[in-house]
């Protein structure tokens, strides 16, 4: 979502939802707590908020808005992988650093880039 001028807004929630807001650029307030670019506001069962989740933007905001039902399970990530247990990113990681057939080819002929390893998962993740 982009906000060409500061405006406030509301948008409706549904209590089992968790609902994150990414800014991308600019400034927002999200039931009165500051966010700034880079920044991402969590927010999970909608805590803080009643019926509603209040927003304020300044002007030339943009934001990406991310809603939907918690995962039925625990999520684990590392570098660009996403995974349900430690020993399915662990996996992954070697998959990926064998090259395809898991993980398509890159295609850099005529670039300066080079396709990236994935570093080794840590023994210990948040």
């Amino acid at each position: 979502m982009q906000f060409k001028h500061a405006q406030a807004f509301e948008i409706d929630r549904v209590p089992s939802f968790e609902y994150g807001i990414l800014v991308l650029k600019g400034e927002i307030k999200v039931n009165g707590v500051s966010y700034k670019a880079d920044e991402l506001a969590v927010l999970f069962d909608c805590q803080h908020a009643n019926m509603a989740l209040n927003l304020w933007e300044e002007a030339g905001t943009h934001i990406m808005l991310l809603v939907g039902e918690p995962l039925p399970h625990s999520t684990v990530m590392w570098w660009n992988f996403v995974a349900g247990s430690k020993e399915a990113l662990e996996q992954a990681v070697e998959d990926w650093n064998n090259g395809p057939p898991r993980f398509s080819d890159i295609n850099l002929d005529g670039s300066v880039l080079k396709r990236l390893p994935a570093p080794q998962v840590p023994n210990k993740l948040r």
